[in-house]
């Protein structure tokens, strides 16, 4: 599934946390994450597939924290893969 059709059914997002060390090293940029949003709209599965490895523990996280309406198919709950980016910018 595409990302942007996945995205129209988030409900919630968490506030992003900046890893600690991250921050210290200015290290910014884009994490992307394959996960698996279950029937019940909760991520069940994700893995961090490109992204700094000072971000990856902080997406991850995120990822799991995020909460979606479920994906139906013939009016039922199904199971649906997804690709998400977490963009790790630091404030000026």
């Amino acid at each position: 599934m595409c990302s942007s059709d996945l995205a129209a059914h988030l409900v919630y997002a968490p506030p992003l946390s900046y890893p600690m060390m991250a921050e210290m090293t200015r290290t910014q940029g884009k994490v992307t994450v394959e996960a698996v949003v279950g029937k019940n709209g909760r991520v069940i599965r994700a893995k961090a597939i490109s992204g700094h490895r000072l971000l990856r523990g902080a997406a991850l996280r995120e990822v799991y924290a995020r909460r979606y309406r479920p994906y139906m198919v013939n009016e039922r709950p199904v199971n649906v893969a997804t690709m998400v980016t977490v963009d790790f910018r630091l404030r000026r």
